[in-house]
């Protein structure tokens, strides 16, 4: 795949769709890119960062695409995850609300 969502493989489509419905349903909103490989970005909006929402997108994340899962930068108010697959590498950033 090369620069266009259209040429996916059918898989990649049905991985792709299941990343998408994992984020859909846990509220997260997502980004879809794609230039050498599909790049997904996915930010979750938690109270804390540790919060199990973020944990169980992540594991259905790794389980849809495959992937292996690195962590990403962290800061005070933001944690950051990367699940690498063959297909498509996916973000996943938890950001802390104030309040």
């Amino acid at each position: 795949m090369h620069g266009s969502l259209g040429s996916m493989t059918p898989s990649q489509r049905a991985a792709l769709g299941d990343v998408l419905r994992i984020a859909h349903a846990g509220q997260a909103m997502v980004s879809v890119s794609c230039k050498d490989k599909l790049n997904v970005t996915i930010v979750k909006t938690v109270r804390r960062l540790d919060d199990p929402d973020v944990n169980s997108l992540l594991s259905g994340i790794a389980d849809a695409t495959r992937g292996s899962v690195d962590h990403g930068e962290e800061s005070a108010d933001s944690d950051e995850w990367i699940v690498r697959s063959r297909d498509m590498d996916v973000t996943l950033r938890s950001t802390r609300t104030l309040g």
